[in-house]
């Protein structure tokens, strides 16, 4: 493997399908494909020990170190192109509670498919169903994975020469919730909830328009306070100028005498 020139490898987060254009803003609920892809075809890639991350060292796996999935309502298991150097899977968007977004990180291991070297690597034998997903649907597809699943074993020996293994990261996804939403919760044991378990979001909207209202009503009672500071100073001043003109008319004044002499 040291003589190969080594692939590029890169990890997306795709809008509605595996060639649809590369996210940085969703909504929760939005529908995504996650892709995994090597641009060589002489390597194989197995995806696994993935986890997702809020950003903030908060974090969950959610596909295993066999490349099996954790939590099939979070993220399912890859499924495996038939020249095995790219791999998808569709999900929904989620996020953390409290949290502006999500990010993935895997890790993809590589062989070489010359000769078999990546028999009992990639796809993977995942205990709850077949993983032998194919991209092709045909006939000699469906063929292909069934002499694969029987002859793909687990405790096949490979030598650590033939593989390789790397780690991959997504772009970071700004979530953005949308109104009767709600999203699956991370908990501060960085364990996934199940479906059932999730909680409402309010919609920034909603937050938008909250604080709108609060602006308003900040400037309103400060103009209601300085009417009233302004009509109080006006009263007192009055009061002072009409006690000031009753002083003033009650002061003693001398009245002109005559005087006479005898």
């Amino acid at each position: 493997m040291n003589d190969m020139p080594m692939p590029i490898c890169t990890y997306t987060i795709r809008k509605d399908e595996i060639d649809g254009p590369i996210l940085k803003y969703a909504k929760v609920g939005d529908q995504v494909v996650h892709r995994w892809e090597c641009d060589s075809d002489i390597y194989g890639i197995l995806v696994h020990s993935c986890y997702v991350e809020d950003g903030q060292g908060v974090k969950s796996m959610v596909v295993d170190d066999k490349g099996c999935h954790k939590d099939r309502t979070i993220l399912g298991d890859p499924t495996y192109a038939e020249a095995l150097n790219l791999a998808y899977r569709e999900s929904y968007v989620f996020k953390f509670a409290d949290k502006i977004g999500v990010r993935f990180q895997c890790e993809i291991r590589l062989c070489v498919k010359e000769s078999g070297g990546c028999n009992g690597i990639t796809p993977p034998t995942c205990d709850d169903h077949p993983s032998r997903e194919w991209m092709n649907n045909n006939n000699t597809s469906t063929k292909n994975t069934r002499k694969l699943s029987k002859r793909s074993n687990p405790s096949t020996t490979i030598s650590p020469k033939m593989t390789i293994d790397t780690d991959l990261i997504s772009q970071f996804v700004y979530v953005i919730d949308d109104d009767g939403e709600v999203s699956p919760l991370i908990n501060g044991n960085e364990q996934l909830s199940s479906a059932a378990s999730v909680i409402p979001l309010f919609s920034s909207q909603r937050i938008c328009l909250s604080n709108v209202f609060f602006i308003f009503f900040a400037c309103l009672f400060l103009a209601l306070f300085s009417v009233t500071v302004a009509l109080g100073i006006f009263f007192v001043r009055k009061q002072n100028r009409a006690k000031l003109a009753t002083v003033v008319d009650s002061t003693p004044r001398i009245r002109p005498f005559t005087m006479v002499f005898n």
